[in-house]
């Protein structure tokens, strides 16, 4: 076993194996390798070498959503036996601790590892077990079955592309743009049906400029990966949340945002003026 400075600090990698190419990796008291189908995750308890598989494109995608993420907001489980928990600044990672099977017969395994040291390992992992043409954040009909077989290749711009969160909402000037199809965001085909008609905002006068709205439909759910949609809802949630002189009114599936003066500020179709201010965020339906 070597180390190898990924970022910072060292992670513990192999060298390729022979036959499959891949790498394994060592975390504490965990190991992870893994070959065509599964990956392999090992621990000791007891003085027992314990071990548990998973299919190699459940466990990618688990680790796609903890390292784009920063280990959520709290746990992350990959399956019944393996996961996350974010503990801030430091994250614990268990085996076996909320299954009975394990938890009864004392064979489950918890350690606490500092953020940077669980995230280099897992960014590791990912640049080493993503084959090309698989993206471990999209949804499993979009990449097909580029995860099976030997190391072929990576997808880099797949676990490192930039996530899009908003500072308030989408499409208000500064702020992330709306989705469409010049701009490489096409309706995917979940939503092919959906209409893509945006609101009609009547403003007062003098409020032209700082009225906006959208339909999440077509900018927030039908326009992005499928495998990204809740997770994306969520951040735009926890961003508004953070800035409080915003007025956010939600219908089904229109939400409007104002800022300046909340005073006879807007109208819109279908929704009464906001004369006072309101903090709602919008909902991770």
């Amino acid at each position: 076993m070597r180390s190898e400075s990924i970022t910072s600090p060292a992670v513990q990698v192999s060298a390729a194996n022979n036959r499959t190419g891949y790498r394994s990796f060592t975390l504490g008291g965990f190991q992870f390798s893994r070959d065509e189908y599964f990956v392999h995750i090992s621990w000791s308890a007891k003085d027992q070498s314990m071990s548990h598989t998973m299919s190699a494109d459940a466990f990618l995608r688990a680790m796609m959503r903890d390292v784009a993420w920063g280990f959520f907001y709290g746990w992350v489980n990959f399956d019944a036996v393996i996961g996350t928990r974010n503990l801030y600044g430091k994250v614990e990672m268990y085996a076996g601790r909320y299954h009975p099977a394990y938890k009864d017969k004392g064979l489950d395994h918890t350690e606490t590892f500092d953020s940077p040291l669980i995230m280099a390992t897992f960014k590791a992992i990912l640049d080493d077990w993503t084959n090309e043409g698989f993206d471990p954040f999209a949804a499993p009909d979009e990449t097909g079955k580029g995860w099976l077989g030997f190391k072929n290749g990576s997808n880099r711009a797949a676990i490192e592309r930039e996530r899009q969160a908003c500072k308030r909402m989408p499409g208000l000037p500064g702020d992330t743009p709306l989705r469409s199809d010049t701009n490489g965001y096409p309706v995917n085909r979940a939503f092919t049906d959906v209409s893509q008609d945006e609101p009609e905002i009547h403003a007062e006068p003098g409020f032209e400029g700082e009225v906006h709205g959208s339909v999440c439909s077509s900018t927030c759910r039908a326009r992005m990966s499928p495998g990204t949609r809740r997770c994306l809802q969520c951040a735009v949630a926890a961003c508004a949340a953070r800035r409080p002189r915003s007025t956010f009114c939600q219908s089904s599936t229109a939400m409007t945002a104002s800022s300046g003066s909340f005073s006879s500020a807007m109208s819109s179709t279908g929704k009464s003026r906001t004369r006072t201010p309101v903090h709602r965020v919008p909902r991770c339906a």
